[in-house]
C-alpha cells in the first residue's frame, strides 16, 4: 500500500507512526513543511527501510506567522497547492493528515474529493474551536457569529469528507456529534511517544547546576507566567536550581522581553531531537501548561514524551484533560490548577527537594510509558481502516 502522511510540524510522533507503517510492508512518504519553527524530528532512514520509507520537506521560504491574518491565509494558500503537489508526485492509495492547518486543510480536501483521493484526518486539535476563542477575544461586533460559524464550517466540511478521523481524545466526539457527522467513522487513538527512542538515552550532563525543563510549543494556549513566576520565586528563596525554556513564539517571546527576567531563567531555541534527548536526561523535573479553554480541543503531546524519557512532571492543566489522566494513572508527576501561580511553583520546589519521590516517578514513568505505549499498534490500526 502506497501511503503519504502530511505531517505538517514534523514531529516525533509523525515520524514514529511513518517508520512503523514502513516496518508493516507498506511504501511511505512522509511530508512536513520547514517553515513552522517546532521542535523536529529525526529524519534518519533506518538500512532496513530504505525502498519503503522516505521523507520529504515543503518550503515556501516565509516564516509562517499564525498571528497575522492575511499573512497566514496566504501562506496556507500556498501550502495547500505544495502539499496538492507532492500527492500528484506520490500517487498515495491513501493520505494521513496531521497537524496541517485549517484554510490550508480545507484547500487540500477540496482538491483530494475532486481526485477521489482518500485521507485519513489524525485529528491532533479542533483548530475552529482555537481560532474561534482566539476570535471572540480579540473582535466585537455582531457579525462575530457569523465568523465563527463559518470557521467552524471549515473543519466540518474536512471531517465530513474524510474516509475515516482519528482523533486523539474522546473529549473530540461532543464536536464530531454536535457536527451531526457520521459516528461510525470516529475513532479515538490516544497519542504516544517511542519509547525506544528515550528511555535508554545516552546524554551528557549539560550543566553545571541543577534545572526543571519545559520543552515545546509556547503559544496561545499556554501561560508562560507561570514559568516566569516560578523562576522569580526560586531566585527569591537563593535556590541554585535554574528553569530552562525550550521553546520559541509569542510565549517565548514574552519571557525575552520582560524587563523583569530572572538570571535563573534560561532560554533556548528548539533544538534537533538529539541534544533535547540531552536535556531530558539532565532535568529533574519536566513542566507542563495548559490554560483551561484549550483543555477541550488539546492534549500537551510533550507529556508523553516525557513520560517515555522517564521524568517526574508536574503539569499545570485542566484535571479532565486526558493527558492529566496519564499522569496521575501512572504516578508519574503532580497535576495542579493551570490558573493557581502559587501552586505550580510551590509543588514544583517541593518535588526538586524530594529526591525519594522524583525517583519513584520516573521509575512509574517509563514504566507506563513501556506499558502503554507502541508505534505498532497505532500502526496496525490505521492500516485497518484502510483495508
Amino acid at each position: 500500500m502506497r501511503i503519504l502522511i502530511l505531517g505538517y510540524s514534523g514531529h516525533i510522533l509523525d515520524v514514529d507512526l511513518a517508520n512503523k507503517l514502513a516496518k508493516s510492508g507498506s511504501r511511505v512518504r512522509h511530508i512536513q513543511c520547514e517553515d513552522y519553527i517546532t521542535g523536529k524530528a529525526d529524519f534518519h532512514i533506518p538500512e532496513e527501510l530504505i525502498g519503503f520509507l522516505d521523507f520529504g520537506s515543503i518550503s515556501l521560504n516565509n516564516t509562517y506567522n499564525r498571528y497575522q491574518v492575511f499573512r497566514r491565509i496566504m501562506h496556507e494558500i500556498r501550502l495547500a497547492r505544495k502539499f496538492f503537489k507532492e500527492i500528484r508526485i506520490f500517487q498515495p492509495e491513501y493520505i494521513i493528515t496531521s497537524n496541517v492547518p485549517l484554510f490550508a486543510s480545507y484547500l487540500l480536501t477540496k482538491n483530494l474529493i475532486k481526485g477521489r483521493i482518500p485521507y485519513i484526518v489524525w485529528w491532533q486539535d479542533v483548530y475552529s474551536e482555537a481560532i474561534n476563542q482566539r476570535i471572540t477575544k480579540n473582535a466585537r461586533g455582531l457579525r462575530i457569529k457569523y465568523v465563527t460559524n463559518r470557521v467552524s464550517t471549515l473543519e466540518k466540511f474536512i471531517l465530513k469528507n474524510a474516509h475515516f478521523t482519528v482523533a486523539i481524545s474522546e473529549k473530540f466526539l461532543s464536536v464530531y456529534i454536535k457536527w451531526d457527522l457520521d459516528e461510525k467513522k470516529f475513532s479515538v487513538l490516544p497519542n504516544w511517544a517511542p519509547p525506544d527512542e528515550f528511555i535508554d538515552m545516552q546524554g551528557t550532563e549539560l550543566f553545571p547546576y541543577r534545572y526543571v525543563l519545559y520543552a515545546g510549543t509556547l503559544g496561545m494556549k499556554h501561560n508562560p507566567h507561570l514559568l516566569l513566576g516560578l523562576a522569580e520565586r526560586m531566585e527569591a528563596l537563593g535556590m541554585k536550581e535554574k528553569v530552562v525554556v525550550i521553546s520559541q513564539g509569542l510565549g517565548r517571546n514574552f519571557l525575552e522581553l520582560s524587563h523583569v527576567k530572572p538570571d535563573n531563567l534560561i532560554l533556548k531555541d528548539f533544538l534537533p531531537v538529539e541534544d533535547l534527548k540531552n536535556f531530558l536526561k539532565s532535568a529533574d523535573i519536566a513542566l507542563a501548561i495548559l490554560e483551561p479553554s484549550a483543555s477541550e480541543y488539546s492534549v500537551p503531546s510533550k507529556i508523553m514524551t516525557y513520560l517515555a524519557a522517564g521524568k517526574a512532571t508536574v503539569a499545570a492543566i485542566p484535571k479532565d484533560n486526558p493527558a492529566a489522566k496519564y499522569i496521575e494513572d501512572s504516578g508519574s508527576g503532580i497535576v495542579v490548577d493551570p490558573l493557581d501561580e502559587e501552586l505550580f511553583s510551590s509543588t514544583v520546589i517541593k518535588l526538586l527537594n524530594n529526591q525519594i519521590l522524583r525517583s519513584q516517578m520516573e521509575i512509574n514513568a517509563r514504566q507506563f510509558a513501556a506499558d502503554n505505549f507502541s508505534g505498532e499498534k497505532a500502526a496496525k490500526a490505521f492500516i485497518k481502516l484502510m483495508d
